[in-house]
């Protein structure tokens, strides 16, 4: 049976090895937070994935980092201002994350011959059932449109639906957003559900990943 994610993190480092994150899936093999990336997590092993979660404009829980589609799809919407049958049928196009510069810091490719291609912007739910059930979740609330608790309230509802609530962690790094979550998981998850919860902070707001 998998340990509640909560216990996995809270325990001593000296009884088990780190739980270690792909971050946005397995996105130096596959492009960023797309179907392709967590599959590859899945396949190989990873443990763990964070993703980055937002709204679309009928309410539908996206897995995409940006608040708009200008670096990923070459157009200049919101990703708030379309549907989520219109997100998942847009062609993406980006670099592998996580390369090494030369001098150790991670920065990403910019030839084209570097770049992943891929369609659709997913769905949560897609994602979720692309992962093993024996893999951790960090979902990241993006902060880019003023809907904190109706952010909140979808996610509490997902979580309870899917029965996930042993096996994610939810961050952001606006407190408005951990605030809104939480309100909504005491009103709408069984208090035996507890969700673990990390207000994330960088010192440069450009850095927020």
């Amino acid at each position: 049976m998998l340990r509640p994610i909560i216990d996995v993190l809270h325990q001593g480092s000296s009884e088990r090895a780190p739980l270690v994150f792909g971050h946005r899936g397995c996105a130096m093999v596959a492009l960023e937070n797309t179907l392709s990336a967590f599959e590859k997590a899945r396949t190989e092993g990873v443990p763990a994935v964070e993703l980055d979660i937002q709204l679309s404009s009928d309410e539908k829980l996206l897995v995409f980092h940006d608040g708009d589609l200008q670096r990923l799809a070459g157009r200049p919407d919101r990703t708030a201002s379309l549907p989520g049958h219109e997100l998942s049928s847009i062609e993406l196009s980006g670099p592998p994350r996580g390369l090494a510069g030369g001098d150790g810091v991670m920065e990403e490719a910019q030839r084209e011959d570097d770049l992943f291609t891929d369609v659709g912007i997913p769905l949560l739910a897609h994602v979720v059932e692309t992962l093993s059930p024996e893999m951790y979740i960090d979902i990241e609330i993006k902060s880019y449109d003023d809907t904190p608790a109706t952010t909140g309230i979808r996610l509490a509802e997902f979580i309870r639906h899917h029965n996930l609530a042993h096996r994610v962690m939810v961050s952001s790094f606006d407190p408005r957003r951990i605030w809104a979550f939480r309100r909504a998981a005491a009103s709408l998850l069984p208090r035996s559900d507890r969700v673990l919860c990390c207000l994330l902070y960088t010192s440069d707001a450009a850095d927020e990943e």
